[in-house]
């Protein structure tokens, strides 16, 4: 289990990393509070459910699309990254018999595994 704090709006919030799944059973009018890039699931154990959402466009408006009015959307240079890492993929797979490009993938979750692990580094 791992906790960081980040500070947004002069709110401290409480970032719990777990590497589980986390079910709550809600009985009656409940509201909750969920931190962005959580993943989340409402399912109604009755015939119905009221949601309401409300998110907050905290970054430079450059980093969301424009139609993007509520920010849930992946940011602008991540969508960028991903399109052309997948690009380059279909290139591979073009050019390349399958044994290679299953190696390069590999390689590449592995630079990213790295990635993720000085980030986490430089972090603490």
């Amino acid at each position: 289990m791992q906790l960081i704090t980040q500070e947004i709006y002069n709110l401290e919030i409480v970032y719990l990393f777990l590497v589980c799944r986390i079910t709550i059973q809600i009985i009656y009018l409940f509201d909750s509070f969920v931190i962005a890039l959580w993943f989340h699931n409402i399912k109604s154990l009755d015939t119905y459910a009221i949601s309401v959402n409300v998110f907050w466009r905290h970054l430079n408006p450059d980093f969301y699309e424009p139609k993007d009015l509520y920010g849930n959307k992946d940011l602008v240079p991540f969508s960028r990254t991903i399109g052309q890492l997948s690009k380059s993929l279909n290139e591979l797979e073009k050019q390349l018999p399958s044994v290679y490009v299953d190696f390069y993938a590999r390689r590449l979750r592995c630079y990213l595994d790295n990635y993720i692990k000085e980030n986490e580094k430089q972090n603490k």
